[in-house]
């Protein structure tokens, strides 16, 4: 088993597949790369020093969804008369293999956030996560129809079906997917992108499922099926070649190599997003205020992040403390007020508008942005009947009445 074997794996080669199920030791390797896989994703994206999670999870991960996947396959082919080993041995070789599949993940360590726009880097990880799943599903079926020797259409059939259920449930389990249409709140771009997407996802797997899972069981009802592994070869013709021990150990080394220059814009972002979290608003802006944006992470949005169902901290708490300190003008202001301004409908429709409109008097953009809102501030008067309430939009309607009066804007009282 060397490095052309664990190549010519990756791209199906039925000898390959074999000749890894068969090689003692495997597993050893599969489970080295596999970390090497979790690395790849997160180390320029994670605080791996404070979350070792993110470098051991994805092995935790893999091993669960591969064993429900395994409990499936080898299900259908033991209901079809499969002979030859036990589920632990058929388990053993069937994890392994699809943990060597984690050379994949490599492709998700490219560092597209440093070299492009976070529209366009979006992009490129969607369509890497595109193919790099579209990959791994075909080579695990064929993989599974290699060891089952069975027929590659019916594992595919029943590999796409768990597939579509993992997905359509970590979906649902995730905020993102509908936030946007049930939450009415106004996302970015790249946040619209990502929402869209998986919203588009979610409906095509939810939609898929009874239609794959009758086709699976169709098709298992005519698998026909043979282990084709033998025994492992205890005898020493085939195992673990160094080269493929030393190229593993090097692409765990390859990845470990950059943490020191990446990991201490992740542990900034670390210690300021929980002091954030904590409500520990003066030191989180105080962080923020002594370095940098070059300091944090390409493109780092400062919580809270509206599409991952993040409501805290409080965004008018934050300027609160940023126009105390005078700080209206650092890109730390920028940040929040773009997120304060992208939901104003949602603001000027909050039951307590005194802290905002006290707020908004200090931002320079504040004016313009009321006035594109001139209709929901009009309805909103007159839907008040709190005085308090009816002085804050009083203030911003001013504010909305300069912007127009220095701009040669008309004013309409008339809210429709």
């Amino acid at each position: 088993m060397r490095i052309s074997t664990l190549l010519y794996f990756l791209f199906g080669d039925r000898d390959a597949i074999l000749t890894i199920a068969r090689t003692p030791h495997a597993c050893w390797i599969a489970l080295l790369l596999v970390l090497t896989g979790g690395l790849a994703r997160n180390y320029d994206k994670e605080p791996v020093f404070h979350e070792p999670i993110h470098v051991f999870g994805p092995l935790l991960v893999s091993t669960l969804i591969g064993a429900g996947l395994f409990l499936v396959l080898y299900g259908a082919v033991r209901l079809r008369g499969l002979g030859g080993p036990g589920i632990m041995r058929a388990f053993v070789v069937f994890i392994t293999l699809y943990w060597m599949t984690a050379p994949m993940a490599w492709l998700y360590g490219i560092p597209t956030e440093r070299v492009m726009d976070i529209v366009a880097a979006t992009e490129l990880n969607l369509w890497t996560l595109a193919l790099v799943s579209v990959w791994r599903v075909l080579l695990i079926a064929y993989v599974a129809s290699v060891i089952f020797g069975t027929s590659m259409f019916g594992m595919l059939i029943l590999t796409c079906a768990y597939s579509n259920i993992v997905v359509t449930g970590v979906l649902i389990a995730t905020p993102f997917p509908v936030i946007n249409i049930m939450g009415g709140i106004e996302l970015s771009q790249s946040e619209a992108l990502i929402s869209g997407i998986a919203t588009n996802i979610f409906l095509l797997s939810f939609i898929t499922i009874p239609v794959l899972v009758l086709g699976s069981v169709v098709a298992a009802c005519f698998l026909s099926s043979a282990w084709r592994v033998p025994e492992p070869d205890d005898g020493g013709r085939l195992r673990v070649h160094r080269s493929l021990i030393m190229f593993s150990v090097a692409a765990m080394l390859f990845w470990l190599a950059p943490l020191p220059f990446t990991q201490p814009a992740q542990s900034l972002r670390y210690r300021t997003e929980s002091a954030l979290f904590a409500s520990r608003i003066d030191e989180g802006v105080q962080l923020m205020l002594d370095h940098a944006p070059e300091a944090y992470p390409p493109h780092w949005d400062p919580p809270p992040r509206r599409l991952y169902g993040e409501t805290g901290p409080d965004v008018l708490a934050v300027m609160q403390h940023l126009i105390d300190r005078g700080a209206e003008d650092e890109w730390v202001a920028t940040r929040y007020e773009d997120k304060l301004f992208r939901n104003m409908r949602r603001q000027l429709r909050a039951r307590d508008l005194q802290q905002f409109a006290a707020v908004a008097k200090h931002i320079d953009s504040a004016p313009e942005l009321l006035w594109e809102n001139r209709q929901t501030l009009l309805r909103e008067m007159e839907k008040s009947h709190s005085a308090e309430r009816k002085a804050s939009l009083q203030r911003l309607q001013d504010m909305a009445k300069e912007y127009a009066s220095a701009n040669g804007l008309e004013w309409d009282d008339d809210p429709d």
